[in-house]
């Protein structure tokens, strides 16, 4: 997004609050999800492999953010000379 994507498009300003938005979620929130989606809908159980998805969903938006922040304070020049 913060590379190739037009700054002022509206996919780029929805994926911006959405990713905002999961960020202020509460982790109880997510854990009921995790427990209605994972392990009550899809049948998944009460194991490893459902806690270790549902921690990657809670993260991930907070990865996305310092990323993008990341990559907004790399310098043009640098960006330039990665380039060619």
């Amino acid at each position: 997004m913060s590379e190739y994507a037009r700054k002022n498009s509206r996919l780029v300003a929805l994926i911006q609050f959405s990713t905002d938005a999961l960020v202020a979620t509460p982790s109880i929130v997510f854990a009921i999800f995790g427990y209605v989606v994972l392990v009550v809908g899809l049948g998944l159980g009460h194991n490893f492999w459902s806690a270790g998805l549902m921690f990657f969903i809670m993260t991930l938006p907070i990865i996305i953010r310092v990323v993008e922040h990341a990559l907004h304070d790399v310098p043009q020049e640098y960006r330039d000379a990665a380039f060619w």
